[in-house]
């Protein structure tokens, strides 16, 4: 047939190039088994299989699934070995796509052919299965898949595989703050990637390493994990991982009250996740910009991200990232002198945490609504969550306490109870002196209310309280290159002597 000598004459005249030209190839070797020619089944089969492959490669989502769906369709039952390998590359970019339905829907037909497989196979979906629980999360069901692949790859002596389940495994004990067993997970999967020669899997394990070391307080090296991973996936063009690198080192930044290069990095992660239509790290970076610029006192910027992420998380199917972002939607309706629409953002995050268990999101959305209630005038509904926050944090180190124990004692101050919102002070001032603001999203408010308590109970320490939080303030703003921006900081967080 026309389409049959077509696709020949491509191929041939493309021979060094057919990635370019793959898609138009695997067009009319399919036209010309539609037409007739069955023999051509297999070659079209693959050269679709390739068109997704490269598609993939270029961040060609929809034309990835497309060209990965339309080879599953020419496969047939009993080839087993080959429709598993196009349906983990098309669970895969259903999985960057956040098209969570889709993804569950291929990982259960791959759940039913793999008593049939070999024990690679079976390992490469088992941790396929793994990171789909792990994302959701149900990290119970995650943990045994990833114990099972780590004994197949094992079995067939696959060190690449043994990498990839090890890093999973290192995510999942980050993910349950569990950091010392994440880094021995991630040190057993280092070495295994570097010697199969898995750049993908070195830097991911890199940023896992980071990010636990992060955590630790152990920022220096993990910032030559960060400097090693980005240096790998600039070298490689890996878009995808660069956006996690660079968000990672966002992070980072902020942990240091680096807020205008940490929003720097935000950006730039943001902007590489659109560029390869990444909607699951899309959404991160909303999430992540929205925060940032509510800490630089743009508050009405932060609300347009932070609602973009909402939706995206939704969409997603993310209700970690929606918890969290709904929180940080309930503390932006607070500054912006809304806290009917900051009570209902709380709950709603409420909610979300209490379902897959986040303490983190449970603790904020507790202080958020403890906020509202608060603005609102219902004081014993406010002390009642602030409680709450509290009790989410008992794991927390000191500095995260002290949102909570400020919300307690301004409380108290509105009640004049002097002598319980001055208790509530002593124990926030340890962590503003030792300078400990890590994580803190409201250090100028904790300082406001420790300011007024004392200011009130005539404590001569009330002085330089407010000469630190003076000091943090233009500390914070001398780091804010941009003019504007750096006013409409000071403006939004200033704090005003008695």
């Amino acid at each position: 047939t026309m389409h049959r000598k077509a696709a020949a004459t491509l191929e041939t005249l493309h021979a060094n190039e057919r990635d370019a030209f793959i898609e138009e190839i695997a067009f009319h070797y399919e036209k010309a088994y539609e037409l007739g020619v069955t023999t051509l089944r297999p070659v079209a089969r693959a050269r679709l299989r390739q068109a997704g492959v490269v598609a993939k490669r270029r961040y060609e989502t929809e034309a990835a699934v497309d060209a990965f769906s339309r080879a599953l369709a020419l496969t047939e039952p009993e080839e087993m070995a080959v429709a598993t390998e196009i349906l983990l590359a098309r669970e895969e970019v259903y999985a960057w796509r956040g098209q969570r339905a889709a993804q569950a829907k291929d990982l259960e037909q791959l759940a039913q052919l793999v008593g049939d497989l070999d024990r690679q196979r079976q390992a490469a979906v088992a941790l396929r299965r793994a990171a789909f629980y792990a994302y959701i999360p149900d990290f119970d069901r995650a943990i045994p898949l990833i114990h099972e692949a780590i004994e197949l790859a094992q079995v067939v002596d696959d060190g690449v595989l043994q990498a990839e389940a090890y890093r999973q495994l290192g995510n999942v004990r980050f993910r349950l703050r569990e950091y010392d067993e994440a880094l021995a997970a991630y040190d057993q999967a280092l070495p295994l990637a570097r010697a199969g020669g898995k750049s993908t899997t070195v830097t991911r394990t890199l940023n896992g390493m980071g990010m636990a070391l992060d955590e630790q307080g152990n920022l220096a090296d993990a910032r030559v994990c960060y400097e090693e991973a980005l240096q790998i996936q600039r070298q490689a063009g890996d878009l995808a991982g660069e956006n996690t690198t660079l968000t990672n080192l966002g992070w980072q930044a902020f942990m240091q009250e680096e807020t205008d290069r940490a929003l720097a990095y935000y950006e730039q992660a943001l902007a590489l996740c659109r560029q390869i239509g990444h909607r699951v790290n899309e959404a991160n970076g909303l999430a992540n910009v929205g925060l940032l610029t509510f800490l630089h006192g743009d508050f009405e910027k932060a609300r347009q991200n932070t609602r973009a992420a909402v939706r995206l998380y939704r969409e997603t199917g993310n209700p970690r990232g929606e918890a969290n972002a709904l929180n940080n939607l309930a503390l932006i309706a607070c500054y912006q002198g809304q806290p009917e629409r900051a009570e209902a953002f709380a709950q709603q995050s409420i909610g979300l945490a209490r379902k897959w268990g986040g303490n983190g999101a449970l603790s904020e959305g507790y202080l958020y609504l403890g906020h509202a209630h608060r603005l609102i005038g219902r004081l014993a509904e406010a002390q009642e969550a602030y409680e709450r926050s509290l009790s989410a944090r008992h794991n927390a180190h000191e500095g995260r306490m002290v949102e909570p124990l400020a919300g307690l004692a301004q409380v108290a101050l509105l009640r004049g109870d002097l002598g319980p919102a001055v208790q509530y002070v002593e124990d926030i001032l340890p962590a503003l002196t030792g300078g400990d603001y890590a994580g803190l999203n409201e250090p100028f408010w904790v300082y406001e209310v420790c300011y007024r308590t004392l200011s009130q109970a005539g404590d001569g320490r009330a002085g330089a309280i407010l000469k630190q939080a003076q000091t943090l303030l233009h500390t914070q703003a001398e780091k804010i290159k941009d003019e504007v921006r750096r006013n409409r900081f000071l403006e939004a967080f200033s704090i005003k002597a008695i």
